[in-house]
């Protein structure tokens, strides 16, 4: 890692910026008015922080600190998105 001289230089956070692209593109703005305050905004949060972690895992990892566990983290909140979304699919199936 010591050859980044930037998170933004890594490529598991340039997959994260997809992502919260892809989240607001074809996810978060074909879901209906009704989610606005529900899903809609709880998925564009955790699509946001899975970036935000991936930066803060690099300054701590910059600080001997243990990334490891903000990879744990990151894992985790992507897939709160993909449960997210596959909960309201699911209803959307059965309406």
């Amino acid at each position: 890692m010591s050859n980044f001289t930037s998170f933004e230089e890594l490529g598991c956070w340039k997959e994260a910026s997809n992502l919260r692209l892809f989240v607001a593109r074809e996810i978060v703005a074909k879901l209906p008015d009704f989610e606005k305050f529900g899903l809609m905004n709880q998925i564009k949060r955790s699509s946001r922080s899975v970036g935000n972690n991936i930066a803060e895992g690099y300054g701590r990892f910059h600080f001997q600190e243990n990334i490891l566990n903000e990879l744990r983290i990151i894992h985790d909140k992507t897939l709160k998105i993909l449960n997210g979304y596959i909960k309201y699919l699911k209803n959307q199936k059965e309406t």
